[in-house]
């Protein structure tokens, strides 16, 4: 448990990640739903999926990546399912 706690702090804490990023990856991973908790978001979930994910979506932030391509990266290698939205994928 300790692990997780320590992930989401150098996740929060990292400087590099504007205040206007972490309220986008916010958005983005409370629109994506967690292949293995039962009804959470990316965002509500402490599973090491989830972890991964926050990771992934803030790297491909970081990258100068959109909302439309963060979800169309993701849809691509996990399906739609993992989105709660689908038509936002379109948008």
């Amino acid at each position: 448990m300790r692990k997780y706690f320590l992930i989401l702090f150098i996740f929060i804490s990292s400087p590099s990640f504007a205040l206007d990023d972490k309220a986008e990856l916010l958005e983005i991973t409370k629109n994506l739903r967690c292949l293995v908790c039962q009804g959470q978001s990316i965002a509500d979930s402490n599973s090491d999926f989830a972890s991964t994910i926050k990771l992934v979506v803030k790297d491909q932030l970081e990258k100068g990546k959109n909302k439309k391509e963060v979800y169309t990266f993701l849809v691509s290698k996990y399906g739609e399912w993992i989105v709660y939205k689908p038509s936002t994928n379109n948008k």
